[in-house]
């Protein structure tokens, strides 16, 4: 496991409140993103029971929406209104994604600062023919194009983990997890610590 510290020192992400000791029951946000099929759902199912984890996830929201708001650009949208809503009311939330878009991983910050609660990146670092091997056993199965082209973005997101890249998204705990690592998880709530 390869663990990043505080994203940014205590005190210069804005609406920062408390300092560490005073944290632990505060709001929390973890981040779980991988490459399709690297064991995104299978982490969160186990680690994250409800009601104390909210999960917010386009496959789920898929399933819940109808008709035209299915097409990914709809899709996106409820994606984000779903994000406010469940940061907005849950003191857990947990946030299922591939991790490529720093758009979404810089708005799950800063709604985490905004709510003076802590945010956690969870990297599941999968190789590729595992991944696909997962896909593969949930009968859902990418594109050749897409894998290669989401391996390619997710390589340079687990490399910048690695150095001072993510340290400027804020986050306050950056971990990449290998696949023995990610089966050992039994409570999401141990990542945050």
């Amino acid at each position: 496991m390869v663990t990043v510290g505080a994203a940014l020192p205590i005190g210069s992400r804005p609406f920062r409140c408390l300092d560490d000791s005073e944290r632990a029951d505060l709001p929390v946000v973890v981040f779980v993103a991988g490459l399709p099929g690297a064991g995104k759902t299978t982490l969160i199912d186990r680690a994250a029971p409800a009601p104390r984890w909210v999960v917010v996830d386009t496959d789920r929201l898929r399933r819940q929406l109808r008709g035209m708001l299915r097409v990914t650009p709809l899709l996106r949208l409820a994606y984000i209104l779903s994000l406010f809503a469940a940061m907005a009311r849950h003191d857990r939330v947990v946030v299922h994604s591939r991790g490529t878009s720093i758009v979404m991983r810089r708005l799950v910050t800063a709604m985490a600062g905004m709510r003076c609660g802590r945010s956690v990146l969870v990297l599941l670092d999968t190789p590729p023919e595992t991944a696909l091997g997962g896909q593969m056993q949930r009968n859902r199965v990418v594109s050749r194009r897409v894998m290669k082209r989401e391996i390619k973005r997710w390589t340079e997101v687990r490399d910048a983990a690695c150095g001072p890249g993510l340290r400027a998204e804020a986050w306050d705990i950056v971990l990449v997890l290998n696949r023995s690592e990610v089966a050992a998880v039994r409570q999401l709530d141990d990542l945050c610590r």
